[in-house]
Order: structure tokens, then C-alpha cells, then sequence
């Protein structure tokens, strides 16, 4: 049975999918971090962080004994779960460079995948994805118009009822401005996922006390 309380991450007792199901499981969820990393898993379930990442060992241990959050390597835990988040790391090479080009190749034969340069199909899209740089000058000082602009510039041309994702790095409180924004335009909902994280901190980049 489905409980909207329950939240599975796949790729769970890695340095993102920990953390993350940590956070959540703060938050009041039921997490379930699912993995093949028997070692991680065993660690994790007696209340051991298998890395080190700052302020997560003591709210393992709080969160374990509540138990709010357990890790486990089967997959078919997913069933009981409304929410279900991929944290599965990118394949790199020796030279810690990712590793695209057959999983591009792949998707592109088959359809799955496409690359064009205007906005012509746009609305053909239940979720519309911004994942623009924010531009930053000689001072490292970060042009946020810039990307907040192209973001509006977008939703103008947007149908209603769409999932509207941004993973641009702006400052908090964009996305209210956003909303309102287009609220008076079209329906969308709104998620916010953060381009990159601040790995051995990230926890703290979660939690919003």
C-alpha cells in the first residue's frame, strides 16, 4: 500500500542520497534509502555515517532511533512509496571526466532525447527544466537578472498546469518571486533543485532552520 508519508531514494548511502534522506526524514518522512552497498547499508542501519559529512552522524542516530529512516538493497520497497528520488552518481573515467556519450547516443536513436536551439515544441512538455549558469563577473559577483529574465522570457510562452523545475543557482526567494510572477500568466507548480551541493556540508544546505 502507498503511503504519502514514505519517501524511497534509489542510490540512497551515497554522499547525496544520504544526507538528503536525512534531511527529509528531519522533516517528518519515512525514508527509505535503497542501494547495493552492502557495507554502507550495514553501517547506516546500526547508526554509522559510512562518510564524513558534518552534523549527519548525530541526526543518523537520532533519526534511526525513531525510526524514520532505514537503508536496505531491495528495490521493490518503492512499492509503499509515494516519492520516489534518483540519487545515482554519473559514471566518470579515469580522468574524472563523466561519461555521455553512449548514454546521449542511445537515447537520441531512440527518440528519448533531442537538442534544438528554440522554443518551438516547448509546450509539448509536461516538465520544463531551467538549467542555466548564472553568469558571474571578474569579482565573482553572480548576474541573476540574467538567468531570471530568460526563466520569464520562457514561462510567457508556457501553457498552464506545467512542473516548472529550476536548478539555476539564484538566491532564496526567486521562486516566490516567480510565482508571483506568473500567477497572474498561468497555473505551474514549482521545485527547486539545487545545481550543485557542498559535499562534507551539505546538510546544512537541506535544512533550513
Amino acid at each position: 500500500m502507498i503511503s504519502g508519508n514514505f519517501v524511497s531514494i534509489i542510490g540512497g548511502v551515497g554522499h547525496v542520497g544520504a544526507p538528503l534522506g536525512l534531511a527529509l526524514s528531519s522533516r517528518g518522512y519515512n525514508v527509505i534509502l535503497i542501494d547495493k552497498n552492502k557495507e554502507n547499508i550495514k553501517k547506516i542501519n546500526h547508526g554509522e555515517m559510512p562518510f564524513i559529512e558534518e552534523g549527519c552522524a548525530k541526526l543518523l542516530k537520532k533519526m534511526i532511533s525513531k525510526k524514520k529512516i532505514f537503508a536496505t538493497p531491495k528495490l521493490n520497497e518503492v512499492k509503499r512509496c509515494k516519492y520516489i528520488i534518483i540519487c545515482l552518481g554519473t559514471p566518470i573515467n579515469n580522468k574524472f571526466e563523466p561519461n555521455l556519450k553512449d548514454l546521449i547516443e542511445t537515447s537520441t536513436k531512440e527518440g528519448k532525447l533531442s537538442f534544438v536551439n528554440n522554443l518551438k515544441n516547448l509546450n509539448t512538455a509536461n516538465i520544463v527544466w531551467f538549467t542555466y549558469d548564472t553568469p558571474v563577473n571578474e569579482n565573482d559577483q553572480a548576474d541573476t537578472k540574467y538567468v531570471v529574465d530568460k526563466i520569464k522570457n520562457t514561462l510567457k510562452k508556457l501553457k498552464s498546469n506545467k512542473y516548472v523545475i529550476i536548478s539555476s543557482q539564484l538566491p532564496v526567494g526567486t521562486i516566490k518571486l516567480l510565482e508571483n510572477y506568473s500567477k497572474n500568466i498561468l497555473k505551474k507548480k514549482y521545485v527547486v533543485i539545487p545545481m550543485y551541493v557542498m559535499v562534507g556540508q551539505m546538510i546544512y544546505s537541506l535544512i533550513v532552520k
